[in-house]
């Protein structure tokens, strides 16, 4: 990935952690950066890219206790229409660090020039104390009208 294109960055907060299997996701807190450019925003977990400019989203999951906390294992993509593309098109490169204070991912975002394109994400997190796997879910729209 370049690092000229425009980055989000997006910090993740577990409230409550809730394994796979359960009725419900994982209950967090997706916060941007203060210095993320403006065409890339968030509603609650939902995630807006405005342009067709390829941009980068960081998503950083700090553990403040390296015993306890949490890792990133993953993204997984979903479209919401059958004439959207995902995976190697829009979201070709993803790049996952992961230390014993902070696990971070990396997804590139290459907004397919086809109109508003909206997708469905999971987030895979692992429970470093347990082993159990949970998900965050939120919602990601590329408009590309700027």
């Amino acid at each position: 990935m370049s690092t000229l294109m425009p980055t989000g960055t997006f910090n993740i907060t577990i409230n409550k952690f809730r394994p796979l299997g359960g009725v419900f996701p994982i209950s967090a807190t997706m916060l941007p950066a203060t210095d993320n450019p403006k065409f890339i925003t968030i509603h609650g977990k939902n995630i807006t890219v405005k342009g067709k400019t390829p941009v980068k989203l960081v998503f950083c999951l700090a553990n403040a206790d390296p015993a306890t906390g949490f890792a990133i294992l993953g993204v997984a993509f979903g479209a919401n229409s059958s004439s959207v593309t995902v995976g190697m098109h829009t979201f070709p490169t993803i790049i996952i660090d992961r230390s014993p204070t902070c696990s971070t991912m990396t997804v590139a975002d290459h907004p397919q020039d086809v109109g508003v394109q909206h997708y469905d994400y999971v987030i895979l997190v692992q429970s470093v104390a347990t082993g159990e796997i949970g998900i965050i879910d939120p919602a990601m729209v590329n408009d590309p009208e700027r």
